[in-house]
């Protein structure tokens, strides 16, 4: 055993991490208690998950200081390999990843002629689902969301047949903005800020895993 473990000072660190990770998990369950799940919530909500992680992940070093032992089984910098479970509708498959990715992107789009895009939409969706007549695509798109869902269906997701990739999970919303979105200035430091979902009504969410 470390001279140092078990001692009155890594006690007393251990208890000041443990305090202050409560504090913050009460923050968060009362601030997302409020929350409907609009999109100009998000932004908080990563925040608040931020300041969980890093205070777990802290708690978890105190205990090792004290015990030699870590409670939570969270990630740790500088594992070589992480377990990955990839699923599908029917059953799961455990892979090892080497090293993990996450894409991330977000198109702001205007709609510049909209019979255009939902004849488009209404020709992707007779293609995606089968025995589909131009009756049934014109009942079933109808607005602007509906033929870019359409459209994307339509279109595989490249990440599904990349050699060497494995598709932990995905998400993709289709939002209306509230206001005409800010473009990204370039400054590097706002980047992550700039792909952030924008306020504004959820109109459709898809998601993979």
């Amino acid at each position: 055993m470390n001279a140092d473990q078990f001692s009155p000072a890594s006690a007393d660190a251990l208890r000041d991490s443990a305090a202050r990770l409560a504090e913050v998990l009460q923050r968060y369950a009362t601030a997302t208690g409020s929350m409907a799940g609009q999109t100009n919530e998000l932004e908080e909500i990563f925040a608040l998950n931020a300041q969980v992680s890093a205070l777990a992940a802290e708690l978890n070093d105190k205990a090792f200081d004290h015990t030699g032992t870590l409670p939570l089984p969270l990630d740790l910098e500088g594992n070589a390999h992480h377990h990955v479970e990839e699923s599908d509708d029917d059953e799961g498959e455990t892979v090892e990843a080497e090293s993990l990715l996450s894409s991330v992107s977000r198109w702001n789009l205007a709609v510049t002629d909209l019979d255009q895009l939902l004849a488009a939409g209404r020709e992707a969706h007779r293609q995606t689902v089968a025995g589909a007549t131009a009756q049934d695509a014109a009942l079933e798109i109808t607005e602007a969301a509906d033929a870019v869902h359409a459209i994307l269906e339509a279109r595989p997701e490249p990440w599904f047949e990349i050699p060497g990739i494995a598709v932990m999970h995905g998400l993709r919303l289709l939002i209306e903005p509230e206001d005409v979105p800010e473009q990204f200035d370039g400054d590097l430091e706002n980047a992550a800020g700039a792909v952030l979902p924008p306020a504004g009504p959820l109109l459709i969410a898809e998601s993979w895993g």
